[in-house]
């Protein structure tokens, strides 16, 4: 989604622009605080301007629990829920997560360990940027 689009949808007194400092470097994003959000922020996603050369949502972080999958897995599921629910991967790289490939969806863990009843602390969702040039800009160069 474009930041611009954002900021029509939530207003500018609730999103922020941040520099998360990625492995030491620039990385603009915006916050999102959400009303009666138990999380602040609620939602995080960094801005790229590609692929479609616009400022635009580059993923999301998901730290609101109120945000579920379908099968109600979110921010406060363990990791035994995750596996009953979606064939996952188990990620040691970066940091410790399950990964759903299905659901684009990243969930991020305390820790180092994969019982079934480590928490999930937040969710990074994610998608491919040529699905997104086929749908928003298709005329964008390769």
């Amino acid at each position: 989604m474009p930041v611009d689009s954002v900021l029509r949808v939530f207003g500018r007194d609730r999103v922020r622009l941040v520099d998360l400092q990625l492995e030491g470097h620039f990385t603009p994003a915006i916050e999102l605080v959400l009303v009666d959000s138990r999380a602040t922020p609620a939602l995080v996603a960094p801005i790229r301007e590609v692929p479609c050369g616009e400022f635009a949502l580059y993923g999301m972080s998901v730290y609101d629990p109120r945000f579920r999958t379908r099968e109600g897995v979110g921010v406060g599921s363990t990791i035994g829920e995750l596996r009953r629910a979606y064939d996952v991967r188990l990620n040691r790289e970066e940091g410790h997560s399950v990964v759903v490939p299905a659901l684009s969806m990243t969930f991020e863990i305390n820790g180092t360990r994969f019982a079934d009843s480590v928490r999930v602390t937040s969710v990074w969702v994610w998608s491919d940027p040529n699905e997104v040039r086929a749908r928003r800009c298709p005329r964008a160069g390769r």
